[in-house]
């Protein structure tokens, strides 16, 4: 069976995972925060949901199309938002973590 030490270092990895995962969509938000990209974002935001809400509201055509629209979301994603993206990564990479 399990020792209770194994369960406190899963309990532990899942809470950096989390933790670590929360801190990196904070630091993409604060990004793109006050930029064009917000209301592109939450345009994109309410196409997801949207396709989440169509299968259970029984609509097949919506979910399709909006199903094969998100299949191609990276592409999309890194079209609309490829100056904020390189303006981010230049950011990061300007990090004093990151300097010699």
């Amino acid at each position: 069976m399990f020792s209770d030490f194994t369960i406190f270092l899963d309990i532990f990895r899942h809470t950096i995972d989390i933790l670590l995962v929360a801190y990196l969509i904070y630091r993409g938000l604060l990004i793109i925060k006050g930029t064009r990209a917000a209301p592109m974002l939450g345009g994109l935001t309410i196409i997801l949901l949207l396709y989440f809400l169509a299968k259970p509201l029984g609509l097949a055509t919506v979910g399709w199309i909006l199903g094969n629209f998100l299949s191609s979301i990276i592409l999309v994603v890194v079209v609309i938002f490829q100056d904020e993206i390189r303006r981010g990564l230049t950011k990061f990479g300007l990090q004093p973590f990151f300097r010699r």
